[in-house]
């Protein structure tokens, strides 16, 4: 079990978007996370995430973070509120990289 959840992934994707100025899509949000997944996996020899990753018609797919953000359609996500990390640094730094 991991202290982090996946939207909590998801929300420092997100806050990093709006930071540099690239807001994301959900669809660019999926791409991330399976890409942190994956890289997770080669380099830290253990997943980031426990929630399955669904293979969808456009790409991979955390259903919970779909779901949560689908309000937006294809859209950027506007979420504007406090971001307050909790993430451990060595997580934060491997979705930076990713």
């Amino acid at each position: 079990m991991h202290s982090q959840t996946v939207l909590d992934l998801a929300r420092y994707f997100v806050h990093l978007g709006e930071k540099s100025k690239r807001p994301l899509t959900n669809k660019k949000l999926q791409k991330l996370l399976y890409y942190a997944q994956a890289w997770s996996l080669v380099l830290r020899k253990k997943p980031i995430f426990d929630e399955p990753i669904e293979a969808w018609p456009h790409g991979p797919v955390v259903s919970k973070v779909y779901h949560h953000y689908k309000k937006f359609g294809f859209e950027t996500i506007q979420e504007k509120n406090e971001f307050e990390s909790s993430l451990p640094k060595d997580i934060k730094k491997h979705l930076d990289e990713v």
